[in-house]
């Protein structure tokens, strides 16, 4: 899986400017050039969007992973930031 930084370095954009495409930020404006090529970079580069889950530790938020005995599954507990 490519990262923002994969498709930004083939695009000829920036990470900042590819990130607000890939997230569809809606107050962010570009050409439709520059979001049709970075989407189909993106595309071409098998890139995935994040689970939520997964991207709110950066919003501070706390998680546990339970794994069972045989460690081929997992749990995951959300806990609310303080």
């Amino acid at each position: 899986m490519a990262t923002i930084r994969e498709i930004a370095a083939k695009a000829g954009f920036s990470s900042a400017t590819v990130s607000r495409i890939l997230n569809d930020d809606a107050t962010f404006s570009t050409s439709e050039v520059t979001r049709a090529k970075v989407l189909k970079i993106a595309r071409e580069l098998n890139y995935h969007q994040p689970l939520d889950s997964i991207s709110s530790l950066k919003l501070g938020s706390s998680f546990l992973f339970l794994l069972n005995k045989n460690w081929k599954t997992a749990t995951i507990v959300t806990c609310a930031a303080a």
